[in-house]
């Protein structure tokens, strides 16, 4: 008959612990990477509600007005006022126009984000190159 050939329990938890401890380091480093990614991808959602603004604008001949505080951005046109509220984001005291031709009267909004300053341009509220906004006309 063979001996019970195992693991005793000093190595069990010497494995236990190590893993533990990896877990400990690794775990805050992912939680981190995937809060980035949230405020990258509600960066991108406020991007896009501000150009369909412009597009609305547009195409309904109306105008709009943006208003920002905190982590709210609120869009009022004759039509009615939507509000959307951002988790990652932080927006100063502010607000602009969006003529009824899409223009905005800003050329470019400060963001906070994540801890990081980031910016819209004029050319990713309108979705168009910089060269066509100020083409001259012919």
């Amino acid at each position: 008959m063979k001996p019970f050939q195992g693991f005793t329990l000093i190595e069990l938890m010497i494995v236990i612990l190590v893993m533990g401890l990896l877990a400990g380091l690794v775990a805050p480093l992912t939680f981190k990477q995937l809060d980035k990614a949230r405020a990258k991808t509600e960066f991108l959602k406020l991007r896009n509600t501000i150009k369909s603004h412009t597009t609305k604008a547009f195409a309904q001949g109306v105008s709009y007005r943006i208003d920002t505080l905190g982590k709210t951005l609120t869009a009022t046109s004759l039509l009615g006022t939507k509000s959307y509220t951002f988790k990652y984001l932080e927006m100063p005291e502010q607000f602009f126009i969006i003529n009824s031709n899409g223009f905005p009267s800003i050329d470019k909004l400060t963001i906070e984000v994540a801890g990081q300053t980031r910016h819209i341009t004029m050319e990713d509220m309108l979705g168009v190159k910089q060269e066509l906004i100020y083409a001259p006309a012919k």
